[in-house]
């Protein structure tokens, strides 16, 4: 290769190191064969050779280079000191081999310790501490293969090097606590302080940083809403001060009115994560319902769907956007309608005025609609019963999701549903268990409402359910004697009911069993006191 090539090689180097394929592959040279313990000599001669290796990255050759990487890859944790060491070489191809393997599964957290406790050294000049921080990046850029380690030497370390001079150096601190995460909470006043760094990308990774700590960097709720509100920071920074703020959760709560403030944002990408704060509080942030549902006429496409999302975390809380809701089945975007059908089965029986509207989606072209609109009305229970015949269609949808939400919702709506046997039984050798369970759900509402069914309704549902039990114990469809029992027991009560209404029948409508009567309990009682 001629040198002035280098720059090009050199280039897809970078981006190569970045991906999955070294990390893979070094681990499983590193971890195949541990080393025995070696003597000093042993020693002295494999510290010469890995030194050699890592001359040897100074290479033109590119297929050379590869191959020097994971020769030094195989050598394990005892390269460890020289390919630190080496993160700082004058030489860009030398400092891209070493972080290529450092990147290594088993190598990555002990490299992480080593790195930041090197970042830390105050006598290293501005170059190589730039040097070590881009290495601390990228080493920590996939955690696939993230261990289990004692942080405690590297967090006060990262703590410190938030106030270095170097921007690039304040970034790698925050990135790397955040990487530690919990455990690094020490750090939360540091990184609450860096939200005001001069540098937007340390303002970033310090917000990256807190949200990876959870409930934990609570403290720093008032500094992310100021961020989030903050003009002068770029997208990202309020992005990920508002992914922050999605995972502190319900302690938030503060946050609420900057985020109604954020619907507004003229950045798609925070209006979409202000939306998924308010849905990770749920009922706590009901205030934001009357400016989530303005936000369903949004014109980004993602951001109305996680509006009608945060909606549904509300529950029957947000019922006074049903009418928006049921607007948003009209939507152009299939996720938007599906969404919002999702919203409106959150809120259970408080959205019956919906089933109409559900009834037609029914319909919709998409399978998932369909779904979750069979799903919606099943969450409102017998209220939906004038669902059902629609329902009763749907089981003969040509998708199985359609067809299990609608065995399922019509589950839920009891003896209601007891017009939906026959099909359900038509159904059962092919869709199984859901179907014999709905059939139990069904006659165990039937069975619990039985003085509510007519004599003719009872026989014409023992009959239908007879068969369906018939079919359940047919050894071939392979149903667990539990499974069987869910429908059997019920069957029983209505059979035994069934019986006594005859036997009442019988008496009441022969003259001679009340002759009988008398004659059995009256007549001995009679004589009895005669007697006395």
């Amino acid at each position: 290769m001629h040198k002035q090539n280098q720059p090009q090689w050199l280039g897809a180097i970078a981006i190569a190191f970045l991906s999955l394929s070294f990390p893979l592959l070094f681990a499983e040279a590193a971890l195949a064969n541990p080393k025995p313990a070696i003597s000093a000599q042993q020693q002295e001669t494999e510290a010469q050779e890995i030194n050699r290796l890592i001359e040897q990255l100074k290479t033109d050759d590119e297929l050379e280079w590869h191959n020097t990487i994971q020769k030094l890859a195989a050598r394990g944790e005892s390269a460890l000191p020289y390919l630190i060491a080496s993160v700082s070489h004058p030489d860009m191809r030398v400092r891209l081999g070493t972080i290529s393997v450092l990147e290594a599964g088993h190598l990555q957290s002990l490299a992480f310790v080593s790195l930041s406790e090197k970042l830390g050294n105050s006598q290293q000049d501005a170059k190589v501490r730039r040097y070590i921080s881009q290495a601390l990046l990228l080493v920590l850029h996939d955690g696939y293969f993230w261990e289990e380690q004692d942080w405690s030497s590297a967090i006060p370390v990262l703590t410190s090097a938030l106030e270095d001079s170097d921007a690039l150096v304040r970034r790698s601190a925050a990135y790397a606590l955040g990487k530690i995460g919990a455990e690094a909470k020490s750090a939360i006043p540091a990184l609450t302080s860096a939200l005001q760094d001069p540098d937007d990308s340390v303002r970033r990774s310090a917000a990256s940083a807190l949200g990876r700590m959870g409930a934990e960097a609570k403290s720093a709720i008032p500094a992310l809403t100021s961020a989030l509100q903050d003009p002068d920071n770029s997208v990202h920074v309020r992005i990920n001060a508002a992914g922050a703020l999605v995972k502190i959760g319900a302690e938030a709560k503060s946050a609420i009115p900057a985020l109604i403030l954020a619907l507004q944002d003229p950045d798609d990408s925070v209006r979409m994560n202000a939306t998924f704060v308010l849905a990770s509080m749920g009922a706590e942030a009901k205030s934001a319902i009357p400016a989530l549902i303005l936000v369903l006429q949004d014109p980004d496409d993602s951001v109305r769907m996680n509006a009608a999302g945060a909606l549904a975390s509300m529950g029957a809380e947000a019922k006074s956007a049903i009418p928006a809701l049921i607007l948003a089945f009209k939507d152009s975007n299939a996720s938007v309608r599906m969404s919002a059908t999702s919203a409106l089965g959150r809120m259970g029986a408080e959205a019956k005025s919906a089933i109409p509207a559900l009834i037609l989606a029914l319909q919709d072209p998409d399978d998932s609609m369909r779904m979750n609109a069979a799903g919606a009305l099943g969450s409102m229970g017998a209220e939906a019963k004038s669902a059902i015949p629609a329902l009763i269609l749907a089981l003969k949808d040509s998708n199985d999701s359609v067809r299990g939400s609608a065995t399922s919702a019509l589950g839920s709506m009891g003896a209601e549903a007891k017009s939906a046997i026959p099909e359900l039984v038509n159904l059962l050798p092919d869709d199984s268990f859901m179907v014999l369970f709905t059939l139990g759900s069904i006659a165990s509402s039937l069975e619990k409402n039985a003085s509510q069914l007519t004599n003719q309704e009872l026989d014409k549902v023992i009959q239908e359910l007879n068969l369906a039990l018939k079919i359940a114990e047919d050894p071939t469809n392979k149903f667990s004697v539990d499974q069987i029992d869910r429908l059997r027991y019920p069957l029983n009560v209505l059979k035994e009911i069934r019986r006594d209404r005859l036997f009442k029948q019988a008496i009441l409508q022969n003259p001679w069993a009340w002759v009988g009567i008398f004659y059995l309990i009256i007549l001995p009682s009679f004589w009895l006191v005669v007697l006395r």
